[in-house]
């Protein structure tokens, strides 16, 4: 900002005009961690599900309170295919999945005990599907 001084209108309309055509970059890459917290009921299943294409990845980490079969799935027909295989787990580190096929992929935790059982799960969709 140095030469010829600005009006504080001029200026703050050159700032308004340089944000604003950063602003749509900004959104499209907006990729912010979804979290949840929610009460698995006894001997019942908790799904998250998301629309996803190839190219994308999901991100994904859980805790509970108590031990939860746990998979992430898709069906394709009447088959299930399980890019990650249920496990009884407490906690689950970060983790995450580079979608292959257009699919509709779940989140999948199924509580086997007579108790309910409080859940904290975090996940997030990185990138924008391929393009052919």
């Amino acid at each position: 900002f140095f030469g010829r001084p600005y009006s504080q209108g001029k200026l703050m309309r050159k700032l308004l005009a340089v944000v604003s055509l950063c602003l749509p970059a900004l959104a499209l890459s907006a990729e912010t961690d979804t979290v949840k917290d929610s009460v698995v009921a006894p001997k019942k299943v908790l799904e998250e599900c998301l629309d996803l294409k190839p190219g994308q990845v999901l991100h994904y980490r859980f805790q509970a309170e108590a031990t939860l079969d746990f998979n992430v799935h898709y069906h394709e027909g009447e088959k299930v295919n399980f890019p990650y295989p249920q496990t009884a787990l407490k906690t689950l580190e970060a983790q995450h999945y580079t979608v292959q096929l257009p699919q509709t992929y779940c989140l999948m935790w199924k509580n086997t005990s007579d108790a309910p059982v409080k859940l904290n799960y975090v996940f997030r969709v990185e990138g924008s599907a391929e393009k052919n």
